[in-house]
């Protein structure tokens, strides 16, 4: 788009289709993607370009129960100002809001270098993804901390020194991982007790076997006691958006 008889087109977004889960989500971007495409073809009606992004997320987020039709009608369509590449296909094991959130980095907003290096950056990504759809969300950036005697702990989520929050995933093979973890943070925050911004949040995914569940949630309920900090699990979206509001 738009001008495909040329041959010229830029990215404005990600279709992604995980058929086994039922997962059919579009992800693109607001007025950075506006800006962007505008930078490439300068001459485009931004009201025209802006009616028909919001027609094609309205028609993928009423995708009916059968994903896998809706998502090949989507993607082989020819008409009109938006389409779609060639199907691609990728094996993940990882959280599709994330994949969708790298793949959006990479593709739409070309940034080749940034991706997860680990399952806390692939939530941190995700959280990123569900609360920049606000206003407020951009407000969000990483903050290094540092105590007395220099300890320094980067936090992924700082807005205007009111909010803070961390991902934390227990979701690991041993349970001396699990214990390890808990150790850290705990030292962590106990250091930095004094530094950190009046409401802090623990975003946390469990382990999936149950295997240091109870310590873990003492280690939750230890944190919320003696530093205030409120504990959600990463698969309350809506309750993470509504906290984390400024």
């Amino acid at each position: 788009m738009p001008y495909r008889d040329g041959g010229e087109f830029a990215n404005v977004g990600i279709l992604l289709h995980c058929a086994a889960i039922g997962y059919l989500k579009l992800k693109s971007g607001g007025q950075q993607i506006i800006s962007r495409v505008r930078g490439f073809f300068p001459k485009i009606e931004e009201a025209v370009f802006r009616k028909g992004l919001d027609y094609m997320k309205k028609s993928i987020n009423s995708a009916s129960a059968n994903t896998s039709m809706d998502f090949n009608v989507l993607a082989h369509s020819t008409e009109g100002m938006f389409f779609f590449s060639n199907i691609r296909f990728l094996y993940d094991e990882r959280d599709p809001d994330a994949i969708l959130e790298d793949l959006f980095n990479r593709y739409v907003l070309a940034n080749y270098m940034k991706k997860p290096k680990g399952k806390e950056e692939a939530m941190t990504a995700i959280v990123h993804s569900w609360i920049n759809e606000k206003e407020w969300g951009k407000k969000y950036t990483e903050k290094t901390y540092k105590d007395t005697h220099g300890y320094e702990l980067a936090i992924p989520l700082v807005a205007e020194e009111a909010k803070a929050a961390k991902p934390l995933c227990f979701d690991v093979q041993q349970y001396r991982e699990i214990i390890d973890k808990i150790t850290l943070w705990n030292v962590r925050l106990a250091r930095l007790r004094n530094e950190m911004p009046p409401e802090v949040f623990i975003i946390y995914e469990p382990p999936k076997n149950g295997t240091g569940r109870q310590d873990i949630e003492e280690f939750l309920q230890a944190a919320q006691v003696n530093y205030k900090i409120s504990p959600i699990e990463a698969n309350r979206k809506d309750e993470i958006i509504r906290r984390l509001e400024i």
